[in-house]
């Protein structure tokens, strides 16, 4: 759980078109989608908030199971393009960066 805690308190950014644009002009290739409930809890049954974490290649650890999709994905776009109401999609933030200049 504390982990959950610590990336919905970590740096975000709404998930809009401009920043789909600069997440693929980066090394970036590949996000990680991770669900928080409103009690800072993964649950991707009834999330309140998306949590989209730019990663740069997948590792093949069988441990690190998560939902992962590439940014060339037609539904990021569909996202990036629409405010879904009562949902909250977020891009974390590379460590160091507190925002992104577009």
């Amino acid at each position: 759980m504390r982990k959950a805690i610590a990336d919905a308190r970590s740096a975000t950014c709404r998930f809009t078109e401009k920043s789909l644009k600069y997440l693929r002009s980066t090394r970036f290739k590949f996000v990680q989608v991770k669900a928080l409930t409103s009690d800072n809890h993964y649950d991707y049954v009834e999330p309140n908030i998306l949590l989209l974490v730019p990663i740069k290649e997948i590792e093949s650890n069988p441990n690190d199971a998560g939902i992962y999709t590439s940014l060339d994905n037609e539904v990021l776009e569909d996202w990036a393009k629409t405010d879904c109401p009562g949902l909250k999609i977020v891009v974390s933030l590379p460590k160091g960066k507190t925002s992104i200049t577009f």
